[in-house]
């Protein structure tokens, strides 16, 4: 039987990760450019993503991740199977469609590097719930106190130049990029070999601390109970806190603390993260039919995350890179969300009417095809349970 709150949770975070990604979408190497001046709105909407988007659905998606695997190693479990053979193939075959979906398509990718963490893990689904949630903890705080050491290097000695949309450098890079599909090929391409030799590193840790809470999170049936209203309170308490020092450096100067503002964000997503996803099991347990048929939406959404998340990618470089791609010499942050809203709307809806005429998605179903088709001794059943 399937977690409703974890569908939900996933849901939620692959859907509200277009928020973040939406601005690299289409031209990755420079993200979001800026105006020079830079207009209010785009204050607002740093501090707005500072306040509620920043690193908080990567965290929900680490943690229901996590979960996921946890599901699977108790059902394989019960069943005497080897766990192991059958997680890793579905890991390795998550580590291709990542590999390919960075150099064809979006070089932010995430689906490689969640392989690679959940492959670092897999042999610890096996531990007590306690030692899961050491573990996890060490793992994480280890990745912040590299990070944070990284990015106050890279503060004290910042790149100089700054490109705004309207330089010389800026509109050379612009036309080259959107000049060729075979330039864009070999600009992912040597994103993905650098995202290699950034694996072993701070970020790596961080993704496999969370995967592995998650587990935990899972076995303490907190995705059935949520946290309580005091613990959600410090958690708040104790984002709150590093948010202020994230908006102050990003108002100071965003381009000399980018570093140290991302690793801000990810630090307090994970207490964000926390209060978002026990908000969101609390929210399951409510009566209203008007709340469930919301609910009933945002969960379907969360069974077809890997369809959903490749998706965004394709259709938006497709709008972006070559239906549009005078939009990113204008373009605003306002402008850039507006068309993310769009288009979650949009998936919510194809979502409902797909589930009307079938129960998987055709990306999961293709994944759980290769990985059955890999490992044959494998009972069905195995793998028919909750996705990773």
């Amino acid at each position: 039987m399937r977690i409703q709150s974890i569908d939900l949770i996933r849901g939620v975070a692959i859907l509200g990760i277009l928020l973040m990604n939406i601005y690299s979408l289409g031209m990755l190497e420079f993200d979001y450019v800026l105006l020079s001046p830079s207009p209010l709105s785009d204050k607002i909407v740093i501090s707005l993503n500072a306040l509620f988007f920043d690193g908080r659905f990567r965290t929900l998606l680490c943690l229901v991740f996590g979960a996921g695997l946890a599901i699977q190693y108790h059902k394989l479990n019960n069943e005497q199977q080897n766990y192991q053979a059958l997680i890793k193939a579905r890991l390795h075959w998550l580590l291709l469609f990542g590999f390919l979906h960075t150099v064809f398509i979006y070089a932010g990718d995430i689906l490689f590097m969640y392989a690679v963490s959940a492959l670092f893990i897999v042999d610890k689904l096996s531990l007590a719930a306690e030692e899961m949630r050491k573990k996890a903890l060490v793992y994480i705080c280890i990745g912040w106190v590299i990070g944070l050491l990284i990015a106050c290097f890279a503060a004290l000695f910042p790149d100089q130049q700054v490109f705004y949309r309207d330089s010389a450098e800026y509109l050379e890079a612009h036309n080259l990029w959107y000049g060729s599909y075979l330039f864009q090929i070999e600009m992912q391409f040597y994103a993905w070999l650098i995202g290699l030799a950034v694996i072993p590193t701070f970020f790596f840790l961080q993704i496999s601390g969370v995967m592995l809470l998650g587990g935990y999170l899972y076995k303490t049936d907190f995705f059935t109970q949520g946290l309580s209203a005091k613990t959600m309170l410090k958690l708040c308490v104790i984002a709150s806190l590093i948010i202020g020092l994230d908006i102050y450096l990003r108002m100071v100067n965003e381009h000399r603390y980018f570093l140290l503002s991302h690793e801000l964000a990810n630090i307090s997503g994970l207490f964000v993260g926390l209060v978002y996803a026990s908000f969101l099991v609390k929210f399951v347990q409510a009566n209203s039919a008007k709340v469930k048929l919301g609910l009933n939406w945002l969960s379907n959404a969360g069974k077809l995350s890997l369809t959903l998340y490749l998706t965004q990618s394709i259709c938006m470089a497709i709008l972006l890179r070559y239906i549009m791609p005078e939009f990113h010499l204008t373009a605003v942050r306002v402008d850039y969300l507006l068309i993310a809203a769009v288009f979650i709307a949009i998936q919510l809806l194809c979502t409902q009417m797909y589930f009307k005429c079938f129960n998987q998605g055709p990306f999961e179903w293709l994944w759980r095809k290769l990985t059955l088709t890999t490992h044959r001794k494998v009972p069905k059943k195995a793998v028919e349970g909750e996705t990773a």
